[in-house]
């Protein structure tokens, strides 16, 4: 399975949009939606508090 598509389902289970998992996170809607279409990576502060939002660990979800 592909990082962006790991990342995505993740994002659903959790039951969070872009913009909810973008506001928890504290980034822009955009960002999400480009880590999910793979076009951006986050850093590595970012990546761990997406991870820490969606109860994952950043391998996990492909970030």
């Amino acid at each position: 399975m592909s990082q962006d598509i790991r990342f995505k389902i993740a994002r659903q289970v959790a039951g969070l949009t872009q913009l909810r998992l973008a506001e928890a996170v504290g980034v822009r809607e955009s960002l999400i939606t480009r880590i999910e279409s793979g076009r951006a990576k986050p850093d590595r502060e970012t990546a761990e508090k997406i991870a820490q939002v969606l109860a994952k660990r950043p391998l996990e979800i492909g970030i």
